[in-house]
């Protein structure tokens, strides 16, 4: 498939902007990060105009978003004064790819996942949180880190700090 967004690909951009919360510029950008290696998408046009190849699906996206990720909440950590343990199991809970992927199929990210037609395989644990780290390193392409605090807050990633927080300070005085 080439660079050009057909109306398959605009339609699933299009369904990922309300669940992330945010409309992106460059919906080039959003269709990569929805793509599985192998699904025969192997570039994408960019808005500000020219051709990037994708030949790896959405993991280099992936990789900008785990780091988007990890800035966003060690950030607010950090600010919250909290334990070095805290930060540790604000990441096993949050920003692993167990937590990740749950927290794209509770969403309905996983539904949007393009995988190979000729060949479907199902989405695994890490195609899931690797695309929720491809979305998040999309926003941040498309709109830098305060969109990506935005869509963090919408698919509930913040609010999960605090919920962590909690219970770690719970377990930690009950002993």
């Amino acid at each position: 498939m080439s660079g050009a967004m057909d109306q398959f690909a605009m339609a699933k951009v299009a369904r990922l902007e309300p669940i992330i919360g945010y409309a992106l510029r460059d919906p080039g950008v959003g269709w990569e990060a929805l793509q599985v290696a192998g699904s025969g998408v192997i570039s994408v046009r960019q808005i500000q105009g020219g051709v990037r190849r994708i030949t790896h699906g959405n993991k280099r996206l992936a990789i900008l978003g785990d780091t988007a990720i990890n800035h966003v909440l060690s950030e607010q950590w950090f600010n919250s004064g909290d334990s070095k343990a805290e930060w540790t199991k604000i990441r096993e809970d949050i920003a692993s790819n167990e937590g990740l992927a749950q927290l794209g199929w509770d969403s309905g990210l996983a539904d949007l996942l393009n995988v190979n037609p000729m060949n479907p395989v199902p989405p695994t644990m890490r195609l899931v949180s690797d695309l929720v780290e491809a979305v998040i390193g999309a926003v941040d392409l498309d709109g830098g880190i305060d969109a990506v605090k935005q869509v963090m807050r919408t698919l509930g990633l913040l609010d999960q700090v605090a919920q962590v927080t909690l219970d770690f300070f719970i377990s930690s005085n009950c002993h």
